[in-house]
């Protein structure tokens, strides 16, 4: 009775830091289709639409077609999220000169209730690239709004978007490109503390808000959360040997900011 004591104290050692931090739970390097390379204890494989390929490592979509990713319980309630995309090349904005002020490139979205995205405004209205985060939706919540340059942008090296809840008001929300400096802000008519609910989470998901298409290319997406669940109760009896290989592995996923 003591050894088993003594082995669900290790494994909760092992496991339980999972929680505390922020930690990569989902993963896609576009090696073999959308399949989830985080290691995280529950995995998120994708799926890719018809219309969206996987060429030399990245996901090129053109059009509506993206990758539905579907629930993902580590974001709805949590009080730290970072989503983190790599590589992104857009080859078409719209038709510029065609009269569209404004194109939308959603990356990343929970039907709409929330997006991560990419703004252009085009020529010969003005030029100009920004980086939107949004979490309220049509319903006008919190949003940050960070410009890029007063020029179109079709390259990024990296695009993060962080969500911290215990953040004091209007700088719950931040936005970096290239790994720069965070812009840290946010405006809207509800102070959020936690992520909002997780449902139908896709990758380029404009469609479903009446925005603009996405063209291009992307290369890995990351998505972190301080709310990773731990494995089932039943997992405690298959012993440390499993439990704490495990817990190394959600380590590594650690990210520091």
């Amino acid at each position: 009775m003591r050894n088993c004591v003594v082995l669900v104290v290790a494994l909760a050692a092992c496991v339980g830091p999972a929680r505390a931090e922020l930690m990569l739970f989902a993963k896609y390097d576009w090696q073999n289709g959308a399949k989830d390379v985080s290691g995280s204890p529950i995995r998120h494989d994708g799926l890719l639409d018809p219309g969206a390929s996987i060429e030399n490592g990245k996901l090129v979509v053109n059009g509506w077609a993206g990758v539905q990713v579907g629930h993902l319980p580590e974001l709805g309630g949590a009080t730290s999220v970072v989503l983190r995309f790599e590589d992104v090349t857009f080859t078409k904005h719209g038709e510029e000169g065609s009269g569209a002020s404004s194109n939308f490139a959603v990356l990343t979205g929970d039907n709409m209730n929330w997006w991560a995205a990419v703004r252009f405004d085009l020529p010969p209205y003005q030029g100009r690239t920004t980086l939107v985060f949004d979490l309220g939706g049509f319903d006008y919540g919190p949003e940050l709004v960070a410009v890029v340059a007063d020029d179109v942008v079709d390259h990024f090296d990296s695009i993060e978007y962080r969500f911290d809840g215990l953040a004091p008001a209007g700088q719950r929300l931040a936005i970096r490109w290239n790994d720069g400096p965070w812009v840290i802000g946010g405006e809207g008519n509800e102070a959020l503390h936690e992520f909002p609910p997780d449902l139908d989470v896709r990758v380029n998901n404009g469609l479903s808000g009446d925005w603009n298409p996405m063209w291009g290319s992307l290369g890995p997406v990351s998505f972190y959360s301080n709310q990773v669940p731990e494995p089932a109760a039943g997992g405690l009896l298959v012993g440390a040997a499993f439990a704490c290989p495990l817990s190394r592995r959600i380590n590594r996923g650690k990210m520091h900011l």
